[in-house]
């Protein structure tokens, strides 16, 4: 069970750091004004971060690559069922990447139509937001003095450790550049939010930072309930890379690792890989990092890249199969999904392990998938004919 366990962390963490999230500011919009209106949409006229009696003051960081953050089952659960319920005191602000994404079915979800991400983030309506159009207005690598290197990923982690020592000989260094881009968007909001509080004469009282794919099939625990479990516990809540958050007393959480980077000369001599590098952060500055599940899911480009049935199965105990598949790609089957086909391939996961694991595993069990391709023929089966 243990070695499982492990299998299923590995394939995880190799997952998350090659989809990774990727800001100063190249155009910032909302509803203190902007560099480039036309671009972004702000929040309602007039209102301004105040306290609110009971609610807690709370700042939403939604950072990373575009992606499916145009796509409006991410968009409208994330306005209805977050950011309207986690407090009725809730202000966002919107750190995105529009240049190249590595994944190519990420790209031609935003170039299906070029208004998309002005009609999600109108919807939305972020206090601030900030797009890059450019990876160069965003950072550039060669202009920093630190680097990261293989060596630092834990050596137990061997899969992730080769995946970075591979991403070093490869041009322009992908898994690189997401990994500090998400650290670095992260920085960003930190900054915004600190001469909003100033600006405002205000202090927030708690930090969330999530990503730009995330979709809350129902609402979360609300903002006051976090606050105190978080501060009872001095801790960091988590669920892995996908949802941060933190009492407004640890908010130099969020900033900790760019901070530390732009102070680094040679070698980074930090874990390499975000998770663990938020982990590490939270523990250097003396905090638990409480693993915590939200109902969220990750959107994929569709229902068959991405392993989007895997992340449905590993949620399963937060989030009912059924309703976290509808929740994600009922537009992609609007003819209804085949129950049987589906619980079928949920009990195969039960029984054989994810697919992962077929790729680390030295003993296959009788009757169980002996590929990642054949896992995705099976996946393909859940869908309806058409």
């Amino acid at each position: 069970h243990k070695t499982h366990q492990h299998q299923i962390s590995i394939m995880r963490l190799l997952l998350l750091a090659l989809l990774a999230s990727c800001s100063t500011a190249s155009r910032v919009a909302g509803a203190e004004g902007s560099l480039a209106p036309s671009r972004a949409h702000g929040g309602p006229r007039g209102r301004v971060p105040t306290k609110n009696g009971s609610q807690p003051l709370v700042a939403v960081c939604i950072v990373g690559l575009v992606r499916n953050f145009v796509d409006p089952v991410v968009y409208k659960n994330l306005k209805h069922n977050f950011l309207d319920t986690v407090s009725n005191n809730t202000f966002a602000f919107a750190i995105l990447k529009e240049y190249h994404d590595p994944v190519v079915k990420y790209q031609n979800v935003l170039r299906k139509d070029e208004h998309s991400l002005q009609r999600a983030l109108h919807y939305v309506k972020p206090f601030r937001t900030t797009v890059y159009r450019t990876e160069e207005e965003d950072f550039v690598l060669d202009n920093y003095t630190c680097h990261y290197d293989y060596r630092s990923v834990p050596k137990n982690l061997t899969g992730v450790r080769m995946y970075w020592k591979n991403d070093m000989h490869s041009p322009g260094h992908p898994v690189y550049k997401r990994s500090l881009g998400q650290m670095k968007g992260a920085w960003d909001c930190m900054q915004q939010i600190k001469e909003v509080e100033k600006k405002h004469r205000v202090k927030f009282d708690g930090v969330f930072r999530i990503r730009t794919d995330n979709v809350w099939v129902r609402p979360p625990k609300p903002a006051t309930e976090l606050l105190r479990f978080a501060k009872k516990k001095k801790a960091i809540l988590h669920d892995w890379d996908m949802v941060l958050f933190a009492p407004r007393k640890a908010m130099n959480y969020f900033s900790k690792f760019y901070d530390e980077w732009l102070k680094c000369k040679g070698s980074w001599p930090g874990r390499s890989i975000p998770e663990l590098e938020w982990e590490d952060a939270a523990k250097a500055l003396g905090y638990r990092y409480e693993n915590t599940p939200f109902p969220q899911i990750i959107k994929r480009p569709d229902i068959c890249s991405g392993n989007p049935m895997q992340h449905c199965f590993q949620n399963s105990a937060n989030l009912k199969f059924r309703a976290c598949v509808h929740a994600l790609y009922a537009d992609e089957i609007p003819n209804g999904l085949n129950i049987a086909k589906a619980e079928k391939y949920q009990n195969m996961m039960q029984r054989c392990g994810l697919p992962g694991d077929v790729l680390t595993s030295k003993i296959i069990p009788h009757g169980c998938p002996s590929t990642k391709k054949e896992y995705v023929s099976l996946l393909r089966g859940y869908l309806p004919a058409k």
